[in-house]
């Protein structure tokens, strides 16, 4: 509130000035704590209580009493029951107060015992006694009991603290918390919630912010409640409610029981056997049939724990409507034999019966469950019992033919039972981690070995020699071995024992997890431990809620489901910090070599972890996760020998099933293609390499793994299969493998019908098998190793730098490569028309380069790169790079720089595209010259590369091209079935075509490693810079003269060049994702702009590059929408939004980025080191954190105008933990009719984020803004309604009136009196200006409606300077106005920052100067609400948390909604800190300040206690007198008498006489009204 504005309020109030008290405030002060002389009576009910329930609420007090037994009253001549007020026992020393035991020998040990503060001494605890007293007696009248209760005394100490009972307006609250929740815990009911109706527990009373009590208090509420149901004590009241349970639940539940040969009950719902009907119907149904995979037929399964006695067995159904497993049968058995289980599988089958009717099949009741044998036996018998009931003609026959079927369908029965694949897997886990059991370091053989029993493509014979290789190998797990070889429990879980049919086999389950579900959800809705009858109730509840849910999805409330909740993403592993106090315990933290001990060592520890989590998630036959297929044709135990050969060995010219290839299945071709190059590669490896790529490279649970032992089982199908059916379904398997990993673990493509990037998801694969085993990548990328050296000691220091799995050539080191002719040899003059270079001449004189945060490879030549400082004591030089190495691949992965060319622009490429050789030749031994640099066929020295293949993109398909046995053939998934076509001889696979994306060469020798000679680098890389300079300064028509160019040029001779446009040559290329689309031109897929960018952001047509997606603003979203720019050097799209609100403020984008003349450079290209800019990143994503924006409400199917509301962002992770960002809705918004969001919270993409930010911006006045509640403590004029208050205000400032009144009149010194004389010397005091910019310059960021409750204090106060006389000889207005509004700011501001008031005078000091700081740089701040945060938003500003912005000028009027919501903050209303944002230490002080009031937060963490004096002899005891007014009031109502430095002893009675000052405090205050009066 401005000081004018307070100006005139006084001015309106000044006539009628008075202290408002609510009637609710009167009244809980004396019902609570009363004074003097109170009588209270209460009229006996008629109605006789139950016995201990007589309520004695009515005369409560909080008070301590105790009777003293039976008197006179004072005024009547009978006996009354008389209590007298035990008083308070207060610490001397930190005045801390403890309730009085009632018991005389208990209130004697609490004093012994001392206070309970550490800095207190054990006999620092004082009585203070009380002569008030209570009456209780009866008196008839009109005949009527009347019990009477009477008060007389003033009590002249503290208030004890509270008891441990519940007033009954406690209690109601307590019981609204509790029936609001009812299932929640007395914690969680401490805590609260969210929700607006919440009040945690400390909030209704202090006493249940005790543990132990509140648990006890919510206990006896909800027994209050009746939300209890007393267990039934005995076997015929269980019974009875048994009985009654159906009618009590208005439903048919319980609808069968026995108690003869066994205890159970059956219970399903018309409800559950509509579910089952329609499971059995879409079963059935040939149209649904086929896409019923995993989800046919029932999975049943026992619960242990939710019954306190007995079991609970589900059986659970698949439905459709709500995609996910349901139970449809529930069973409570009291045993675990074959005839308690029997009951339950007898209701199950006739429910499938009735619902198939005449159309039933015996497959309807294939079951899934674990491998109990009771319930194994029981399934089998009642599936005998059903099918003889059907069996026509039954009765008719003999009993040794009934006997003989009979045996038949029990043993059919087998053909429908399947067991689940997760309990062996576990069973299998705790044995293999058993090392007496198995030796460590043969866990992951046994481990393979299991595997190969559960793989659909094992054989008898192979399932055999595996058994046998367990029981040599392992003997000790003889029994183990021997109990799942059990043929029952064979035939239900190992695929070559199993009797079932391969499509019924298909269509269930392999696991009873889906049931396990169902129990995890029950106990998470109803709990555990329940007994029978509270059980059944629960159950038939949770069964409500599941048809509640299926109707609902069938009125269309709820969404359809798309089917059952993905499995989330397995964590990786964790990454320890220097700073974490982990000592260096791994090869890697200790910079070891890797021998071949500690190798083995740590892939045991992976392997085993790997083991564990694959055994308890799911099975490997089911290829539902990454790691499942396995080698089933590999023979065992010798498996190492009987790999096949190479392709060489094998293939033949009528070997059909060499030349057949993966089907294309819903848009795979982005991962059929680059599959069929990987296997024409792998044919290639020699049998040794193969098996170390599997066995000692891979990890076993990852893709790469499942991919290669797939390769290794279709090698040997090609060679010795006979089947062609069995190598269909093998590839078909490994496509579902690629599939569950691409569209679902990592989520790469959004819709499996979706077309995909050839290479991305190759990228990932080796990128999540490199995780646990750093030679994967290795085998697929190339890696830079350079080495450094100390000029000074000679230290040396390795640096390897790995490169990505797909290698893009790079522009600069083609034109480099070019300078040298075709063959990488020549030192000619350049000519506008260079022949084609070979790639080979391309590796030949490369320069490595570092990666820098694109896929680019980078721009920093690793020879440029400044080393590290030497480790060694002494040394301070900087290591030099001293050689350089590089690591080859395996499979080189090359993209070439042609990738989306049109066929013209291809041609038109100058110099000509890189020619890719069937051959590659590579020196391995470091080279001295240009000559010797280049490898040739022959050479012992060289590394030897083949070509692969070659992928190809079309529009909307991939194809490929393969080198098989001196022939290419050409591979198209969709067409001729599968198979390769010949096209002719090796040479058609390195013929030039434009639309070739990606080519795959693999090693042929066993060196690795290249090296080149520094001297060759560095005369490599200044051609280079010539290059770059020279064609700046001359045109493509002008011979460059590189004869100059035979030794490194200076320094000084390559210009310092400042790129200040878009360079001519195009930069190295990103990896491109193709999308599917309608058009027919690749062209459109590659220079598609959209129509909101300017000329700067598109890609020029003569450059011919890719537009790449790749935002630098770190919103990790590779998509093209809204606004977007690129960087004129690497061509890198980002969005707009995220670099103006995602990158720091130097890396904005201009005014005029949409200008055709305004160039914008990104960050990387600038040379921000890609940790910065990361870094940079997470700074942003925290200054998001609480932030207010703007979002859309408006439904997406509304043809209504768009409108907005706030929302706040409440986490916003950094950015390697995702940019899914959790916002709420602002718990004020008024939403327009059908704009009301599902939920309070909801989800949004950090690009949408920054949109939205963006928006709010900058057109936040042109869009449509829902209202907001605005609370009323934000109004300038809160004070004028009754229902504003807030106590610990209004208590600070009516304990600071006497002092400031005491300041005014010149009584006692404050710093403020001397600003002001000082502000107003040479000014008029009576100028209302002056005064105002004096106001002004002092003024805090008080919220309004708190400013509002200073106007009464300061009419006070101006009606009390009427009649007084100020020694500062100054007007009334520039007292009050002045002086006295400046310190009940500070009065106020104090209270915020939750200090004591002798703090005041350092406060004031912080505050005095204009700039509100001190020496030490110390600043005040409040801190904005959440409702002017979201205010914030609405009106448009950027940052919603600046304490700069004020309530009063940041929303239109028009959407102000005044309202009585309390005000929220996120901590405290206001801090203080110092210009380094650490916390502020305040100075110890003895000044008492402006009186004692109460803080409104609480006490600070680093309050400063300071020093009391040591306490004085005690005085003797002399009759206490009973004080009508403190030493406060006093000072109040005689403000003219002489002001003594008050005593120790007098201060601590003032304290204890709190209680009796504020009475006296009202007293003043009404003799202010008649002072008023008379001046008046």
């Amino acid at each position: 509130m401005t000081t004018a504005g307070r100006e005139r309020e006084l001015q309106q109030a000044a006539p009628q000035a008075s202290v408002e008290h609510t009637d609710e405030q009167k009244a809980v002060a004396a019902r609570d704590w009363p004074q003097g002389e109170q009588t209270r009576e209460k009229v006996r009910t008629a109605t006789p209580r139950k016995k201990g329930k007589r309520s004695s609420e009515w005369k409560r007090t909080r008070w301590a009493w105790r009777s003293i037994g039976d008197g006179h009253h004072p005024s009547k001549d009978f006996m009354v029951e008389r209590r007298g007020c035990l008083g308070v026992i207060q610490c001397s020393q930190c005045l801390r107060c403890l309730r009085p035991k009632t018991d005389s020998t208990a209130r004697g040990k609490q004093l012994l015992l001392g206070c309970s503060h550490r800095s207190c001494p054990r006999d620092s605890l004082d009585l203070i006694t009380c002569d008030a007293r209570t009456y209780h007696y009866s008196e008839e009248r009109d005949n009527d009991m009347v019990d009477i209760w009477e008060h007389t005394g003033e009590h002249e100490h503290p208030h004890p603290p509270r008891d441990g009972h519940l007033s009954k307006a406690e209690e109601v609250a307590l019981d609204t918390q509790i029936k609001r929740r009812p299932d929640a815990t007395a914690h969680q009911l401490r805590t609260g919630d969210i929700a607006p109706e919440s009040t945690p527990l400390g909030m209704i009373s202090p006493i249940l912010t005790d543990a132990r009590t509140a648990r006890y208090q919510v206990n006896k509420g909800r027994e209050r409640l009746q939300l209890r149901q007393p267990a039934a004590k005995g076997g015929g009241p269980v019974l009875q409610a048994l009985a009654q349970l159906n009618t009590d639940l208005a439903s048919p539940f319980l609808v069968d029981s026995g108690f003869v040969d066994g205890a159970y009950f059956i219970m399903q719902t018309p409800f559950m056997r509509q579910l089952t009907k329609e499971n059995v119907n879409d079963a059935l149904d040939p149209m649904y049939s086929s896409d019923l995979e995993d989800r046919s037929g029932t999975v049943t399964d026992s619960d242990h724990s939710y019954f306190k006695h007995g079991l609970l067995v589900t059986s659970a159904a698949f439905n459709t409507t709500l995609a996910a497993w349901v139970p449809i049968v529930y069973s409570w058995i009291g045993g675990q034999r074959t005839e308690d289980h029997r009951p339950h599988f007898r209701q199950l089958n006739m429910t499938i019966v009735n619902s198939a009717d005449a159309q039933f099949e015996p497959r309807l009741l294939s079951a899934v469950m674990d491998f109990s044998a009771a319930q194994r036996a029981a399934y089998t018998e009642e599936y005998a019992a059903t099918m003889a009931a059907l069996f026509g003609g039954w009765s008719r026959l003999s009993p040794e033919a009934q006997a003989a079927q009979h045996q038949a369908f029990m043993h059919e029965a087998s053909d429908f039972l399947q067991g689940c694949e997760v309990h062996f897997w576990r069973s299998g886990k705790r044995v293999q981690q058993n090392g007496a059991l198995v030796p460590p370091d043969h866990r992951d053989r046994f481990e393979r070995l299991l595997r190969v029993m559960l793989s659909p493509l094992c054989t008898e014979q192979e399932f055999e020699q595996t058994v046998q290789s367990l029981r040599l190998e392992f003997p000790r797990i003889e029994n183990w071995i021997s109990w799942w070889l059990q043929p029952l429990v064979a035939r239900m879980l190992f695929p070559v024992k199993k009797t079932m049919s391969e499509e019924t086999a298909q269509q269930l389950p392999r696991t009873s997890n889906p049931v396990e579900t169902q129990h995890a959800l029950l106990h998470h809705a109803s709990g555990k431990g329940h007994d029978l009858i509270d059980g059944v109730r629960a159950l038939f509840l949770h069964c409500q809620e599941l048809e509640r849910r299926h109707q609902a999805i069938l009125d269309g409330h709820v969404p359809w489901p798309t089917g059952p909740r993905e499995r989330p993403p397995r964590k990786g592993r964790t990454v320890f910090h220097p700073n974490d106090g982990r000592a260096p315990d791994t090869i890697e933290a200790l910079a070891l070599p890797k021998t071949t001990a500690s190798t083995d060592t740590a892939d045991t520890k992976t392997t085993n972890a790997n083991t564990a989590n694959t055994a308890n998630t799911i099975p490997v036959s089911r290829l539902t996760s990454p790691a499942c297929i396995v080698p089933a044709t590999i023979t065992l135990p010798t498996i190492a020998t009987t790999i096949a050969a190479p392709q060489t060995q094998i293939v033949r010219d009528n070997n059909k099933f060499m030349f057949m290839s993966y089907r294309l299945s819903n848009s795979s071709c982005f991962t059929d293609h680059p599959l069929e190059a990987w296997f024409r590669a792998y044919t290639l490896w020699s049998p040794d390499e193969r098996y170390k790529l599997q066995h000692s490279i891979l990890p076993i649970d990852s893709v790469l793994a499942s991919i290669f032992y797939h390769f290794e089982a279709r090698l040997k199908w090609a060679q010795h299969g006979s089947d062609v059916l069995d190598g269909r379904r093998a590839m078909e398997l490994c496509q579902r493998v690629i599939k569950h990993a691409v569209f679902r673990t990592w989520q790469l493509v959004e819709r499996e019908d979706s077309h995909g990037c050839a290479y991305t998801w190759i990228e990932r694969a080796v990128q999540t098998a490199a995780i646990n085993s750093p030679e994967t990548r290795q085998t697929f990328a190339i890696h830079h190793y350079a080495e450094w050296t100390c000029p000074d000691c000679g230290y040396r220091t390795e640096d390897c730098i790995p490169l990505p799995v797909i290698y893009s050539l790079r522009a600069k080191d083609i034109r480099l490569a070019s300078l040298y002719g075709s063959s990488g040899t020549s030192s000619v003059m350049l000519t506008p028309e260079p022949e084609a270079l070979s790639l080979q001449g391309y590796f030949a004189h490369f320069i490595p380069c570092r990666p820098m945060g694109n896929r680019h490879h980078g721009s920093d030549p690793i020879h440029e790169l400044i080393g590290p400082a030497c480790p060694q004591d002494g040394c301070v030089s900087i290591c030099r790079i001293s050689a350089m190495q590089t690591s080859w691949p395996r499979l080189l992965h090359i993209l070439p720089e042609t990738i989306g060319d049109t066929p013209t622009a291809y041609h038109a490429r100058n110099p000509p595209p890189v020619v890719f050789p069937q051959s590659l030749y590579i020196p391995s031994l470091p080279q001295h010259n240009v000559v010797s640099s280049m490898g040739l066929p022959g050479d012992t020295n060289c590394i030897e590369y083949s070509l692969v293949g070659r992928i190809l993109h079309k529009p909307g398909h991939f194809t490929g091209e393969y080198v098989i046995h001196g022939r290419t053939f050409a591979y198209d998934c969709a067409r001729h079935r599968g198979k390769l076509v010949d096209i002719g001889d090796c040479d058609a696979c390195t013929r030039p075509r434009h639309d070739v994306v990606m080519y795959i060469y693999t090693r042929r020798t066993e060196k690795s490693i290249s090296q080149r000679s520094l001297k060759l680098i560095e005369e490599d890389f200044a051609r280079i810079a010539k290059w770059d300079y020279d064609s700046k300064h001359h045109s493509k028509s002008d011979v460059m003269d590189l004869s100059g160019l035979d030794s490194p040029p200076q320094p000084s001779s390559v210009p310092n060049l400042h790129v200040t446009g878009r360079p001519e040559s195009p930069s190295p290329l990103a990896p491109l994702v193709f999308y599917e689309s309608s058009t027919s031109d690749v062209e459109s897929h590659l220079h598609h702009v959209s129509p909101s960018l300017s000329p700067l952001q598109r890609t020029s047509p003569q450059s011919n590059l890719p537009d790449i997606v790749d935002c630098i603003g770190g919103c990790g979203e590779q998509v093209d929408e809204g606004d977007m720019v690129s960087c004129d050097l690497c061509q890198r799209w980002s969005h707009v939004p995220c670099i103006q609100v995602l990158l720091s403020s130097e890396y904005v984008l201009p005014k005029d980025y949409d200008s055709p003349q305004s160039t914008w450079v990104c960050p990387l290209c600038q040379g921000l080191d890609i940790l910065d800019l990361q870094s940079i990143h997470d700074r942003r994503r925290i200054w998001l954190h609480q932030q207010y924006a703007l979002f859309r409400t408006t439904p997406a199917s509304s043809s209504q105008a768009d409108h907005y509301s706030p929302a706040r962002l409440l986490d916003v992770p950094l950015a390697r933990f995702g940019s899914t960002v959790q916002l709420q809705w602002h718990d004020g918004n008024i939403y327009r009719t059908g704009e009301s969001p599902a939920a309070p919270q909801f989800k949004r993409t950090l690009r949408e984020v920054a949109e939205a930010i963006l928006q709010q911006r900058s057109a936040s006045h042109m869009i449509s803004i829902g209202d907001i509640q605005w609370p009323r403590r934000l109004c300038e004029d809160a004070a004028d309604s009754s229902s504003f208050e807030v106590p610990e205000l209004s208590l600070a400032l009516q304990d600071a009136f006497p002092t400031v009144m005491e300041i005014l009149l010149g009584k006692q010194t404050h710093p403020v009196v001397e600003d002001f004389l000082s502000f107003m010397d040479g000014k008029s005091t009576d100028n209302p200006a002056s005064i105002t910019h004096f106001a002004t310059r002092h003024r805090l960021n008080i919220l309004p409606g708190d400013s509002s409750l200073v106007t009464d204090h300061l009419v006070r106060l101006r009606i009390l300077l009427r009649t007084r006389t100020s020694i500062l000889e100054l007007p009334t207005d520039a007292l009050v106005l002045g002086i006295a509004a400046t310190l009940f700011d500070l009065v106020i501001m104090r209270t915020y920052l939750g200090r004591p008031p002798h703090d005041d005078l350092t406060l004031f000091s912080i505050i005095m100067s204009p700039r509100r700081s001190l020496g030490s740089g110390a600043t005040v701040i409040r801190h904005l609400s959440h409702a002017e945060q979201a205010a914030a938003a609405c009106e448009g500003a950027y940052d919603t948390k600046d304490p700069a912005l004020t309530s009063s000028t940041m929303l239109h009027p028009e959407r102000l909604r005044l309202s009585d919501t309390p005000l929220t903050f996120d901590g405290f209303i206001a801090t203080i800190t110092n210009a380094d944002d650490s916390p502020y230490l305040w100075p110890i002080s003895q000044d008492r300040g402006l009186t004692a009031g109460m803080t409104l937060n609480g006490p600070s963490d680093h309050t400063d206690v300071p020093q009391k004096p040591k306490p004085r002899p005690k005085p003797k005891p002399k009759p206490r007198q009973k004080v009508l007014k403190s030493e406060t009031s006093s000072r109040l109502v005689d403000l003219e008498a002489e002001d003594k430095e008050p005593t120790v002893v007098e201060l601590r009675r003032s304290k204890r006489t709190r209680s009796t000052g504020q009475a006296a405090i009202s007293k003043a205050i009404d003799e202010d009204r008649r002072t008023k009066a008379r001046y008046d």
